[in-house]
């Protein structure tokens, strides 16, 4: 089957199992945020009732861990091996609860106090192919380990091209700045600041919601603020809780807020993001339970901690948390997609039948594409690489070679580009890398022609894009040792 169609195929077969939840109460997820004068909570429920519970993890993610991204079609890949999209090294640590097995997180809060979640959304996700391609799910963790602010995350949104089956992203960090991140026809549409009155998200577009809102009491209008389950109407109701918010303890009225707005919520989960404790419940264990961490509990050589989000409680479980396993992440694999399976059969088939797989094989692959990244040299941006740039001109087009050199170290890094057109080796600045990311701008001073490069790091190969302004032009970048 042609990648392209089996890749819609699937994500078709996913969206029609959350849709057949997310087009009434069934499923309705919410994140907002509390802010007092001395404490700024995310609180955030994950709604999926046409399945009695949802099984998962959360996994404590360490700091200074090469990783390896994928597309969601290059994860699942039984028979193949595919190269990842991007390497990178995690820069922050995190905490993430996770669905889908390590890696792959249903959202968190890093060790900076940035925090990220994702709801149900009718999104197209950019699709550029000087871009890299990452997993939904993996892309969350991505930011995570490399970003402390919304700024950060808000100014890197367009550099991927994510795919997945629709989803739209809140985040907050700890100095109180929240987001709301929409993908629609192929671009980022971000809600911030002065767009973002109210810190709030659940399934529908936040300028629809915000319209019906400004129709209610106490936000402009005059109509009463009943509590209904619906879409727009529970982000009413949700509004009106956060109004009310006063001198009530966060944490605890957090909670309250995630059960009064939906039915059918199967986790809940708070971060307070000042001391760095996270709080949680489900519907199969009501108790609430937490724990609170410190740097040195990103610093493990060891890799990941994780915990059964079903471990008992009530109170601090700090001390349950046990190095992870290929084997745990499997068993919880295993159980995820047979229940996903078994709600859509199309997705089974697009899924297993379509490799002539097993689900141990299926689940297998995962698992092994989302393991720590042993370094070698092909995660190392230092270097010489040669190839070219290709660029349309006169309705052709025009390969030309070029070198780019790379010397230094990670955070002071800088380089020299030369191409067969100039035939000089020309200085590279304003340059930035982090997370795999590579930017940088190039003058010539001969021709008074300025470039700006958008690269990023792949297996042994230098990938992206460059915006040629002069003659206002974009080129596609290919690179090896």
């Amino acid at each position: 089957m042609r990648t392209s169609k089996r890749i819609l195929i699937i994500a078709t077969a996913l969206t029609l199992v959350i849709v057949s939840a997310t087009n009434s109460r069934l499923s309705a997820c919410t994140s907002f945020q509390l802010k007092s004068e001395n404490d700024i909570v995310i609180a955030h429920s994950l709604n999926f009732g046409i399945v009695p519970s949802v099984p998962g993890a959360i996994y404590i993610n360490q700091r200074d861990v090469y990783k390896t991204g994928y597309s969601w079609e290059s994860l699942i890949q039984v028979n193949d091996d595919p190269p990842p999209n991007l390497i990178w090294k995690s820069k922050y640590g995190s905490v993430t609860f996770n669905t889908f097995g390590r890696e792959l997180p249903d959202g968190g809060v890093n060790e900076a106090g940035l925090s990220i979640w994702e709801m149900g959304f009718d999104t197209r996700y950019p699709d550029d192919a000087t871009k890299p391609k990452l997993f939904q799910c993996q892309w969350m963790q991505y930011v995570l380990d490399n970003h402390s602010t919304v700024d950060e995350v808000l100014d890197n949104a367009d550099r991927m091209a994510i795919d997945g089956w629709g989803w739209h992203y809140f985040v907050g960090d700890k100095s109180g700045k929240t987001a709301i991140i929409d993908f629609v026809d192929g671009k980022p549409v971000v809600y911030s600041g002065s767009s973002l009155p109210l810190p709030l998200c659940c399934n529908s577009p936040y300028s629809d919601a915000m319209k019906w809102l400004s129709q209610h009491e106490g936000f402009g209008g005059e109509l009463e603020i009943k509590q209904i389950f619906e879409e727009i109407p529970r982000f009413v109701y949700g509004a009106k809780l956060l109004q009310d918010f006063d001198q009530q303890n966060p944490v605890e009225y957090s909670f309250q807020i995630l059960d009064d707005v939906s039915v059918n919520v199967r986790w809940s989960i708070v971060c307070d993001l000042n001391n760095m404790t996270v709080y949680w419940s489900t519907n199969l264990n009501k108790e609430i339970r937490y724990f609170s961490l410190t740097p040195d509990d990103f610093a493990h050589s060891d890799g990941p901690l994780m915990l059964d989000i079903e471990y008992p409680g009530p109170g601090d479980v700090k001390g349950e948390f046990v190095s992870y396993t290929d084997d745990a992440n499997l068993a919880l694999l295993r159980t995820v997609f047979e229940r996903l399976f078994e709600l859509s059969p199309g997705l089974k088939k697009a899924t297993l039948d379509s490799q002539g797989a097993d689900l141990d094989g299926f689940v297998r692959a995962i698992t092994e594409r989302v393991r720590d990244s042993d370094h070698t040299a092909d995660h190392d941006i230092l270097g010489n690489w040669t190839g070219g740039y290709s660029v349309t001109a006169n309705d052709s087009l025009i390969d030309v070679p070029m070198t780019l050199k790379l010397f230094g170290n990670d955070d002071n890094l800088t380089g020299t580009l030369g191409d067969e057109l100039s035939g000089i080796e020309l200085p590279i600045s304003n340059l930035s890398y982090n997370g795999g990311l590579l930017q940088f701008t190039v003058w010539n001073p001969e021709t008074d022609d300025l470039s700006l490069y958008q690269l990023y790091l792949t297996a042994g190969q230098i990938n992206g894009s460059a915006q040629l302004w002069t003659s206002n032009k974009q080129a596609t970048v290919s690179l090896t040792r």
